[in-house]
Protein backbone atom coordinates (compact mmCIF):
# COMPACT_ATOMS: atom_id res chain seq x y z
CA UNK A 1 0.00 0.00 0.00
CA UNK A 2 1.44 3.41 -0.95
CA UNK A 3 2.44 5.74 1.84
CA UNK A 4 0.63 9.01 2.43
CA UNK A 5 3.84 10.82 1.51
CA UNK A 6 3.98 9.15 -1.92
CA UNK A 7 0.24 9.68 -2.53
CA UNK A 8 0.69 13.39 -1.80
CA UNK A 9 3.81 13.55 -3.99
CA UNK A 10 1.94 12.02 -6.95
CA UNK A 11 -0.97 14.45 -6.47
CA UNK A 12 1.36 17.45 -6.25
CA UNK A 13 3.40 16.44 -9.30
CA UNK A 14 0.33 15.62 -11.39
CA UNK A 15 -1.10 19.07 -10.60
CA UNK A 16 2.18 20.66 -11.73
CA UNK A 17 2.27 18.61 -14.93
CA UNK A 18 -1.32 19.51 -15.78
CA UNK A 19 -0.55 23.25 -15.44
CA UNK A 20 2.82 23.12 -17.21
CA UNK A 21 3.48 24.74 -20.58
CA UNK A 22 6.78 22.82 -20.83
CA UNK A 23 8.43 20.02 -18.89
CA UNK A 24 12.07 19.02 -19.25
CA UNK A 25 13.46 15.85 -17.71
CA UNK A 26 17.15 15.68 -16.91
CA UNK A 27 19.70 13.50 -15.18
CA UNK A 28 21.31 15.36 -12.29
CA UNK A 29 23.95 12.75 -11.46
CA UNK A 30 27.33 14.36 -10.83
CA UNK A 31 25.98 17.72 -9.70
CA UNK A 32 26.94 18.63 -6.15
CA UNK A 33 24.68 20.54 -3.77
CA UNK A 34 26.29 23.90 -4.65
CA UNK A 35 25.70 23.32 -8.38
CA UNK A 36 22.08 22.24 -7.87
CA UNK A 37 21.45 25.25 -5.64
CA UNK A 38 22.89 27.58 -8.30
CA UNK A 39 20.82 25.87 -10.98
CA UNK A 40 17.67 26.27 -8.88
CA UNK A 41 18.42 30.01 -8.48
CA UNK A 42 18.78 30.40 -12.24
CA UNK A 43 15.51 28.55 -12.78
CA UNK A 44 13.72 30.74 -10.21
CA UNK A 45 14.90 33.85 -12.09
CA UNK A 46 13.23 32.41 -15.21
CA UNK A 47 10.02 31.37 -13.37
CA UNK A 48 10.84 27.68 -13.73
CA UNK A 49 10.35 25.11 -10.97
CA UNK A 50 13.09 22.49 -10.55
CA UNK A 51 11.97 19.30 -8.82
CA UNK A 52 13.75 16.07 -7.99
CA UNK A 53 11.50 13.05 -7.54
CA UNK A 54 11.54 9.27 -7.71
CA UNK A 55 10.97 7.90 -11.21
CA UNK A 56 8.01 5.83 -10.04
CA UNK A 57 6.33 8.90 -8.57
CA UNK A 58 6.95 10.87 -11.77
CA UNK A 59 5.50 8.02 -13.89
CA UNK A 60 2.37 7.81 -11.74
CA UNK A 61 1.93 11.60 -11.77
CA UNK A 62 2.43 11.80 -15.54
CA UNK A 63 -0.10 9.04 -16.08
CA UNK A 64 -2.59 10.83 -13.83
CA UNK A 65 -1.98 14.07 -15.76
CA UNK A 66 -2.60 12.32 -19.08
CA UNK A 67 1.02 12.28 -20.25
CA UNK A 68 2.38 9.22 -21.97
CA UNK A 69 5.57 8.09 -23.64
CA UNK A 70 7.98 9.30 -20.96
CA UNK A 71 9.08 5.95 -19.53
CA UNK A 72 12.28 5.95 -21.61
CA UNK A 73 13.21 9.36 -20.18
CA UNK A 74 12.99 8.19 -16.59
CA UNK A 75 16.17 6.24 -16.06
CA UNK A 76 18.62 6.79 -13.21
CA UNK A 77 18.51 10.03 -11.26
CA UNK A 78 15.77 12.26 -12.66
CA UNK A 79 14.86 15.88 -12.12
CA UNK A 80 12.12 17.92 -13.76
CA UNK A 81 12.19 21.54 -14.82
CA UNK A 82 8.63 22.82 -15.18
CA UNK A 83 7.66 26.09 -16.85
CA UNK A 84 4.15 27.42 -16.28
CA UNK A 85 4.44 30.53 -18.45
CA UNK A 86 6.94 30.67 -21.31
CA UNK A 87 7.94 27.21 -22.57
CA UNK A 88 11.33 28.53 -23.68
CA UNK A 89 12.34 29.76 -20.21
CA UNK A 90 13.65 26.36 -19.18
CA UNK A 91 15.81 26.04 -22.27
CA UNK A 92 17.30 29.49 -21.60
CA UNK A 93 18.89 28.29 -18.35
CA UNK A 94 22.19 26.60 -18.99
CA UNK A 95 24.91 25.23 -16.81
CA UNK A 96 28.10 27.24 -17.11
CA UNK A 97 31.32 25.26 -16.94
Amino acid sequence: MPSTKNINAVKSLSDKLEKAKAVYFTDYLGLDVVSITQLRKEFVMKDVEFTIAKNTVIKLAANKAGMSGIDDLLKGTTAMAVSYEDPTNTAQVKKED
